[in-house]
């Protein structure tokens, strides 16, 4: 029973970390394009003023 218990819960800290390296994957992927149009509103901004 502890032996089961143990791989069940190495199981879930697996897929812990992988819906964690999803989730930062998804950031990463998705961060340079909001920085990108947060630069570019940010650097626009100025000139319209």
């Amino acid at each position: 029973m502890d032996v089961l218990s143990g791989v069940l819960e190495d199981r879930v800290m697996e897929i812990k970390e992988r819906q964690m390296m999803r989730q930062c994957a998804l950031f990463v992927s998705s961060s340079p394009l909001l920085l990108f149009s947060s630069s570019q509103n940010f650097s626009s901004s100025p000139f319209r003023r």
